[in-house]
């Protein structure tokens, strides 16, 4: 091989590595370097390269196909990125990027791959409401198939999971834990009632899911003039 053709091999070689977008690079789920380094947020990344493979987070296959990593058991919070670097934590945040942006589609998908890679993680203690952020979005999104498909699926884990059942054992009397969950399922059970009115008959719709929520605590006479039109358009209203 000549020596032009070495120096065009090494060249090319090297220009495969250099991204041309802001990438963010992952061992077991956490992450060790960012590029552009300058770059303060990477939320926003184009590429997440992941155990030396590659993919670009604006396309939905390779957000389905990011596989779970294999998280250590231990971690130092203190050390490089810290939580904030964590695989689950940063697609996370990216699902939090295309929801502000309205791309349904792949905030979608990034909520799915999180929600599975938050399972999965041994160190992180997120708890029902962080995984209710999928069914609670998809609700927001109108993709009310989606959010039902999610409620079931968080349940059914969380339901078979050892460590959240032993917690959940030692405070299910409690009486400020009882009053949080029956405030938390109170108030996602309006906001899909909201959504569906919103989405549904947009006309009739208050302006806010708080608009909404302030107008049926207090039973007014529009509140009751809505639900029953919302009842003949079959919209149940609790």
């Amino acid at each position: 091989m000549s020596l032009f053709s070495k120096i065009k091999n090494v060249f090319n070689s090297s220009s495969i590595d250099i991204p041309d977008a802001q990438t963010i690079y992952f061992k077991n789920g956490e992450m060790y370097k960012v590029y552009p380094t300058d770059k303060e947020s990477w939320y926003d990344a184009r590429y997440l390269v992941s155990d030396g493979v590659k993919y670009d987070l604006e396309n939905l296959d390779d957000l389905k196909r990011i596989p779970v990593p294999k998280f250590p058991a231990h971690q130092n919070i203190m050390g490089g990125y810290g939580v904030t670097g964590n695989l689950d934590y940063v697609l996370r945040m990216k699902a939090g990027s295309f929801y502000n942006r309205k791309d349904k589609i792949r905030c979608s998908a990034c909520l799915w791959k999180c929600t599975e890679l938050m399972f999965a993680h041994p160190f992180l203690s997120w708890d029902e409401s962080h995984f209710y952020r999928i069914v609670q979005w998809h609700v927001e999104m109108g993709m009310f198939d989606e959010a039902d498909k999610a409620e079931k699926y968080i349940y059914s884990v969380l339901d078979h999971d050892t460590n959240y059942q032993q917690l959940i054992n030692h405070i299910k009397d409690n009486p400020e834990y009882i009053k949080q969950q029956e405030a938390f399922h109170k108030k996602n059970l309006m906001r899909k009632e909201y959504y569906y009115i919103f989405y549904e008959l947009p006309e009739l719709a208050p302006k806010s899911f708080s608009a909404y929520s302030r107008m049926k605590n207090a039973q007014t006479k529009n509140f009751l003039k809505l639900k029953e039109q919302a009842i003949k358009h079959g919209i149940s209203i609790s």
